[in-house]
């Protein structure tokens, strides 16, 4: 009787080759499902900070030009050359005082601001713009 209940013992511990190639299969599926969703995870996060990013930088832009533009007396596109537009108000003498001038340089929004043509600042409104291409 004992040698009976050690051979039924026996034959049931362990797990067959197929029952260990079925698990393993298993947990390779739910491996690969975890790391797909954590990567997508990792790509939409990055994708809405560089959307975020580009929001922001076309608030500033637009802060910027608006305030700009609506102090302008006169608006020039394309003067001087190479630049998007040029915005110049008076002084109260009535003369031509101020400038600001935008340009892109190497994908950057550029506000150089002029007062009686004396460059009085240069600031970097945005980046990143590409002036043939603003979708993104």
């Amino acid at each position: 009787m004992k040698n009976t209940m050690f051979k039924l013992t026996h034959r049931d511990s362990g797990f067959t080759l197929v029952e260990l190639l079925v698990a393993m299969t298993i947990a390779a599926i739910i491996a690969v499902g975890l790391a797909t969703t954590v990567f997508q995870m990792f790509i939409i996060s990055s994708r809405s900070d560089t959307q975020m990013m580009a929001n922001r930088q076309v608030q500033n832009a637009g802060r910027w030009i608006s305030d700009d533009t609506q102090k302008a007396s006169e608006a020039l596109p394309g003067e001087p050359l190479g630049s998007l537009v040029t915005l110049s108000w008076k002084s109260l003498d009535g003369t031509i005082a101020y400038k600001a001038v935008y340009t892109i340089v190497s994908g950057d929004l550029l506000r150089t601001f002029f007062v009686n043509n004396v460059e009085t600042s240069n600031t970097q409104v945005a980046t990143y713009l590409d002036a043939l291409q603003t979708s993104y």
